[in-house]
């Protein structure tokens, strides 16, 4: 798996096969999937996704926050995490390169252990907790 750079077309052939939890946690914070998949792409930043074989199994990205400082964004496919996690890993690594960024964040909610595991594992630090949400910090 190369990552590619995402575009709209990639995220209409993923949304369909969406993991439950990721579906359920956009659906919280947008009125609908194609609202989030076109902020995927207007927001800026950088983004890719993760194709195997003509199938997209994880898409991600970096929104700048700051000058030196993105928030990370992260959503796989129905049953990704055990599968295709070297994937995603690949995925994360060309996101963390880019950009020159300082420090990465990200939330999880945190009753999301599969999501907090895999922020720890990708070397996120727990800053805070806010309501439902878990806060995380990287530096690069």
């Amino acid at each position: 798996m190369k990552p590619e750079h995402l575009t709209l077309e990639h995220l209409h052939a993923f949304l369909p096969h969406l993991g439950a939890r990721d579906r359920a946690e956009i659906l919280r914070m947008y009125p609908n999937l194609e609202a989030w998949a076109r902020s995927r792409i207007e927001l800026g930043g950088a983004a890719w996704a993760g194709v195997i074989d003509g199938e997209v199994i994880v898409v991600g990205g970096v929104i700048t926050n700051s000058a030196k400082e993105g928030v990370l964004w992260i959503a796989g496919r129905d049953g990704w995490a055990r599968r295709h996690i070297r994937h995603a890993l690949r995925v994360f690594d060309a996101i963390k390169g880019f950009g020159g960024y300082t420090a990465l964040r990200c939330k999880c909610v945190a009753d999301n252990l599969t999501a907090r595991r895999f922020a720890e594992r990708l070397g996120f630090n727990e800053i805070q907790t806010e309501g439902d949400l878990v806060h995380y910090r990287m530096a690069t």
